[in-house]
């Protein structure tokens, strides 16, 4: 009876060793753990008639959280107007990509769409991408502004 609790004992004691074994490997296998990426996205939209008085303002600020292979998306979309914003997180080589594209109905006539990325290579932990367009018409013209920042946490 003692020789079998001893074994058992034994027994428990090696099992746990083994598991603590397994678990430290699987540890060391990821030496570096996937870190989230936080970005914020900031547009602006200026609308301006033929005489150059604003006409209309879209504005759009947007805080996000991102781990690799995952979306973030949003529809603000109102009861007239078509508004989405995309992000993705993708990694190649080292390489860390987030990548956006914001769309929105600003006027009866016009639509903007911006579509951008900020890579984070090997050893850097933010990054930027800033633009900026001016689309003239015959009734005006139309000003986007965007910065996109994102930092490694």
């Amino acid at each position: 009876m003692l020789q079998t609790k001893r074994l058992l004992l034994s027994i428990s004691v090696a099992v746990a060793m083994v598991s603590l074994l397994v678990l430290n490997s699987a540890d060391a296998a990821r030496p570096f753990e996937d870190h989230a990426v936080s970005c914020v996205i900031d547009v602006e939209v200026e609308s301006k008639n033929q005489t150059g008085t604003v006409i209309g303002t879209e504005v759009y600020h947007q805080e996000f959280l991102l781990q690799e292979g995952e979306v973030f998306s949003e529809d603000f979309s109102t009861r007239t107007r078509f508004k989405f914003f995309d992000a993705t997180f993708s990694k190649l080589n080292g390489d860390r990509t987030i990548s956006i594209n914001w769309f929105a109905d600003v006027t009866v006539f016009n639509s903007v769409d911006c579509s951008t990325s900020v890579v984070l290579s090997d050893g850097d932990k933010s990054g930027k991408a800033v633009g900026e367009n001016t689309v003239y018409t015959s009734a005006g013209s139309t000003r986007t502004k965007f910065t996109l920042t994102c930092t490694e946490d």
